[in-house]
């Protein structure tokens, strides 16, 4: 097993001053008001261009790589000038998502009826994105020894029932895509889960819920805020053909339930990461795997006029 080098917040750790406090608020308020402005125009954008065919310029991937840059310009200065662990650490795991978000700009370039067309080159993205973090974070790792006291997470036989039920409103309103959307997003979805732990664990529940520390219900509200716009972050490249509104609702909430899963499994072997990773799978392919962009397509453009 590996150790992150990076040092964790202890239980010394001074409390955040006004000055940090309002550059935190100030700093999340620009973040999620540009990740906000790239997922309403985009969605704008592609109901547009259904009910017009290829009358209107699809300029998506102006505002997505726009947006993008600027978010990522904003959270790597705040990275390398913020003295503050917290904030250092929110940034540290943003820039992340954002990073990812910019290298995504040319799937905006795809067509919205190429769905599976994009969904294949975001799972690819997604894949080299992930492996040279991986590469890069497993040089920089020092050799750890597992504590034989520690007990593995038991928690994954409940997070399972809970991420069914979760998926029981999309089955029984929704309509399954053919096979080859279904494995697609099957594919796409771990891929996400394996990203997200990939990032949040050693960047983020690692570091801020070190066993020495003593939690109040404050980690909970900041661990899960920073896990939420993570996701919202990552949101502006994965929803595609008109999926936004759907996503904005799952997503952000999914920040908060694996902060939860995080803390309830701190001091265990595995720190809940399998569960972590499955409840981000389902919130993905949830809405993805029983909305067709396609039949939306039908629908708007059989309107009036």
């Amino acid at each position: 097993m590996t150790q992150n080098t990076q040092p964790n917040l202890t239980a010394k750790e001074k409390r955040s001053g006004c000055g940090t406090i309002f550059a935190f608020v100030a700093i999340s308020l620009w973040v999620v008001l540009l990740a906000g402005v790239d997922i309403f125009l985009n969605w704008t954008m592609e109901q547009s261009l259904f009910e017009s065919s290829t009358t209107l310029p699809d300029f998506r991937w102006v505002t997505h790589g726009i947006t993008s840059g600027l978010i990522l310009i904003t959270l790597l200065i705040t990275y390398f000038v913020a003295k503050n662990p917290r904030l250092k650490i929110a940034a540290q795991v943003w820039a992340f998502a954002a990073g990812f978000a910019l290298l995504a700009t040319p799937v905006k370039k795809m067509w919205i009826t190429y769905q599976q067309e994009t969904t294949v080159l975001l799972i690819l993205l997604m894949f080299i994105y992930t492996s040279v973090i991986f590469l890069i974070r497993s040089r920089k790792m020092e050799a750890q020894v597992d504590d034989p006291k520690k007990k593995r997470s038991s928690v994954f036989g409940l997070i399972a029932l809970v991420a069914g039920g979760l998926m029981l409103p999309w089955i029984l309103w929704g309509a399954l895509g053919s096979l080859d959307d279904t494995l697609l997003y099957l594919v796409m979805g771990l891929e996400f889960g394996f990203m997200t732990v990939l990032f949040l664990f050693p960047f983020l529940f690692d570091r801020t819920q070190s066993e020495e520390r003593e939690l109040h219900p404050v980690d909970f509200l900041i661990d899960g805020f920073v896990a939420a716009l993570f996701l919202i972050i990552l949101l502006t490249s994965l929803a595609q053909n008109g999926s936004q509104p759907l996503l904005i609702i799952v997503l952000p909430v999914t920040g908060w339930v694996m902060a939860l899963i995080a803390i309830a499994t701190r001091g265990t072997k595995d720190h809940g990461r399998l569960s972590v990773g499955l409840i981000a799978a389902f919130a993905l392919i949830g809405p993805l795997l029983w909305f067709d962009a396609d039949e939306l397509a039908l629908v708007i453009s059989s309107g009036a006029g």
